[in-house]
């Protein structure tokens, strides 16, 4: 997976020349985790860049993307912890710090529209804060990216994106521009 993602990415630098497939997007994104008594949905504004690589007498493209997420919102679980003969409950707020993520997108174009899959792999800055303590819990996973797009013009789309990495699971939808 390490490999596909360097590989896609020495090509998107070697091929900078070619600026008539470059893409951006702007968009907002929700990202949820439940289990274990937690149970949280934090919203965030993401921003990406990527570079597609048409096949030649094809409907098929390789896109990789890069994108940053930042927290546009908190929110907030309880845990309980036991000390000696006590439980203490306590409240726990979280938000978004950053997320950068890469994903290397195979698509397939219908001329109005296209769908896509492929890998991510994403390093995470999370805050939480308890009482006055805060902290933040960095993180880097692998997951997959599903998601597609209709052309509102033909240099950009509204595009719909889902993403999993391990139990998080991230929603997006952003207007994307091609240049």
């Amino acid at each position: 997976m390490n490999k596909l993602i360097t590989m896609a990415l020495l090509a998107t630098v070697s091929m900078t020349a070619n600026a008539s497939n470059w893409i951006a997007g702007i968009g907002y994104t929700k990202i949820k985790t439940s289990g274990e008594g937690i149970n949280v949905s934090l919203p965030g504004i993401q921003a990406s860049i990527g570079h597609q690589f048409n096949f030649k007498d094809s409907h098929i493209s390789i896109t990789p993307v890069f994108s940053v997420t930042k927290g546009a919102g908190k929110d907030a679980f309880e845990t309980a912890i036991n000390v000696g003969r006590f439980d203490i409950e306590l409240d726990i707020d979280i938000e978004i710090k950053k997320i950068e993520s890469f994903s290397v997108r195979f698509q397939y174009d219908t001329g109005d529209s296209y769908v896509f899959i492929g890998p991510i792999r994403s390093r995470s800055e999370i805050s939480l804060q308890v009482l006055d303590i805060r902290a933040t819990v960095k993180g880097i996973d692998t997951g997959y990216i599903v998601g597609g797009g209709i052309d509102i013009s033909q240099n950009a789309s509204i595009e719909v994106s889902f993403n999993k990495i391990k139990d998080v699971s991230g929603l997006t939808a952003q207007i994307r521009f091609n240049f």
